[in-house]
């Protein structure tokens, strides 16, 4: 019965795979031209969710406000500036007379919010750093495990 038995686990260990994956709670930020949002386990997270997550970090919260801020910033001048761009444009597309001055105005508001933006990504990937720090699940390693056959017998071997 034993010798069964042991049999049958060192078939088992040969032919079975285990890994142990890391599923920690790190956020992630991810910013493209047309898009931008925070990720965990790439699920975006909602900006009442990422606040709740973030609520246990006080300094990195405090970060994220201040991002949000920015952010909130950028979008008002690029909003005004490009309705200010268009209105003459659909003027000019409708045959009447555009005023220009106005497109102008819309093209340095839109100036105007590109520093609010390049503050927004800054202090976003600052927050996403010190919230993925302190949980202190950014410097583990992933171990993998292998239990078989090797050349000297049976092992178990532990990788990362």
């Amino acid at each position: 019965m034993k010798c069964s038995l042991l049999i049958f686990l060192l078939t088992f260990f040969s032919f079975v795979h285990t890994a142990a994956q890391y599923t920690g709670t790190t956020i992630e930020f991810r910013k493209s031209f047309w898009s931008t949002g925070f990720y965990q386990q790439n699920e975006k997270l909602s900006n009442t969710r990422l606040k709740e997550i973030m609520s246990a970090n006080p300094a990195a919260l405090a970060e994220l406000k201040k991002a949000k801020t920015n952010q909130a910033f950028s979008g008002i001048f690029s909003g005004v500036g490009g309705f200010l761009i268009g209105w003459p444009i659909g003027t000019a597309a409708g045959g009447g007379d555009p005023k220009w001055a106005m497109a102008g105005i819309g093209a340095g508001l839109i100036v105007a919010a590109i520093p609010f933006e390049i503050a927004f990504t800054k202090k976003a990937r600052s927050a996403v750093k010190l919230y993925n720090n302190s949980s202190g699940k950014s410097a583990v390693l992933q171990p993998h495990w292998r239990a078989g056959f090797t050349a000297n017998g049976m092992g178990l071997r532990m990788s990362f």
